[in-house]
């Protein structure tokens, strides 16, 4: 689950852990905070008891506090999940009835970067799901018309630590680049880097984020 708030966060989180395969299972979890160091200890139990088939488990950020005997973390953490059995995650960001998916995150690329012509501003979250460092993370930005902007193969992280996450805003992506750009923007990185994924996060009515990094991949000539 890679966007757990603290509970004392004005955008409340909940993990969704659905249990997908045939037979009950436990759950245990090992939490991070955004620069990747380990919040209380590893491999704690989620549940007391058995996750029936095709059951789930909801925890808020208040019961990983109590689980982890963690005081409230600064930025979003890491909920790292383990289980013998298949399962899978959704985290829910929430605030005044609205809702967001954030744990849909993207391998190489992002395609909803809004220009300094949007109200909205557009947030890139920099993940490291892995348990060593990434190195010189580089990428190029295109404009709708598939022109670059900017610099390319612009240097985007000289590193990023293990289980660590980093936001770049709008103005920080601008800077690294050394251009604006009107209308939405795609990023592509310039290499697949192992462990890194992206969230495209869109901050909303100055309030909370909404997540646009799910797509639709086409496996052939056409889209359905």
């Amino acid at each position: 689950a890679y966007h757990m708030t603290a509970s004392t966060s004005p955008n409340l989180s909940e993990a969704h852990i659905i249990n997908t395969s045939d037979a009950a299972a436990t759950f245990t979890g090992t939490l991070f905070n955004k620069s990747g160091s380990q919040l209380g200890e590893s491999n704690v139990s989620l549940y007391e008891g058995l996750i029936e088939p095709q059951g789930g488990l909801i925890l808020s950020s208040a019961d990983l506090e109590l689980r982890f005997n963690e005081l409230p973390w600064t930025g979003p953490a890491i909920l790292d999940v383990r289980s013998t059995n298949q399962f899978e995650v959704m985290s829910k960001l929430s605030r005044n009835g609205r809702v967001t998916n954030t744990n849909c995150v993207r391998i190489d690329n992002v395609h909803n970067v809004e220009g300094t012509d949007s109200p909205e501003v557009s947030y890139i979250r920099f993940v490291n799901d892995g348990v060593t460092a990434l190195a010189n993370i580089r990428g190029t930005l295109y404009d709708s018309d598939g022109n670059t902007i900017g610099q390319p193969d612009a240097l985007f992280l000289e590193e990023l630590g293990a289980r660590a996450a980093i936001f770049l805003s709008r103005d920080s992506i601008s800077n690294v680049i050394g251009a604006t750009w009107i209308g939405v923007a795609s990023l592509e990185l310039s290499a697949t880097y192992e462990n890194l994924k992206l969230t495209n996060l869109n901050f909303v009515n100055d309030e909370t984020f909404f997540n646009f990094s799910c797509y639709e991949k086409a496996s052939d000539q056409s889209v359905r």
